[in-house]
């Protein structure tokens, strides 16, 4: 079954353009889906999915409220299926106390 060997969550700002990236390894090269609370995502309204073998990029051409928060990068193949969690999240959000 395929593997994740990189996952990279992001900070967006508002108004700009960000990316969520997603690398898994397999043979035969495993095919990417996303998703975004259990709905899967398709290019469109100002998303865009781009998907090269063993790579796959999410992303937001701009950024609103509404983009932020938890994503899941799916990589399948015929012997299996395996996904990271990603998160898009506020470059001026308060983390902490």
């Amino acid at each position: 079954p395929p593997t994740i060997t990189e996952s990279k969550s992001n900070e967006a700002t508002t108004g700009r353009k960000a990316s969520l990236k997603c690398e898994a390894s397999a043979v035969p090269a495993p095919d990417f889906e996303w998703y975004r609370d259990d709905t899967r995502i398709n290019s469109a309204n100002g998303l865009e999915i781009k998907s090269t073998e063993g790579q796959s990029s999410l992303t937001v051409t701009n950024v609103t409220e509404e983009h932020y928060g938890n994503y899941t990068c799916v990589a399948a193949n015929n012997l299996g299926v395996t996904n990271a969690s990603l998160v898009l999240f506020s470059k001026y959000a308060k983390v902490g106390p």
